[in-house]
């Protein structure tokens, strides 16, 4: 997800200098948490890259796909899902 969105949903009431410094701070401390293999970063986008994480929204979403209760083109996880980063 670009960071400009991020920092946008998560402190759109913070100036632009200070949602950047929060988001900065909060990666830092979800790198702590999960580990930094699995939450990538660069300049512009932030994602996780879940080769050998499990995530219960992703798996439930296939589930939900495999079982045909979802268009897969249409009800993707947007958020940090590792396919959405380009």
């Amino acid at each position: 997800m670009a960071r400009e969105r991020l920092v946008g949903i998560l402190w759109a009431d913070k100036s632009e200098d200070a949602a950047r410094y929060r988001l900065r701070h909060a990666l830092w401390d979800l790198r702590k948490l999960v580990g930094k293999e699995y939450l990538q970063a660069n300049d512009t986008a932030c994602w996780i890259d879940n080769e050998g994480l499990w995530i219960d929204v992703i798996e439930f979403q296939r589930g939900c796909i495999t079982l045909g209760l979802v268009d897969p083109g249409v009800n993707k996880v947007p958020y940090f899902y590792h396919d959405a980063h380009e």
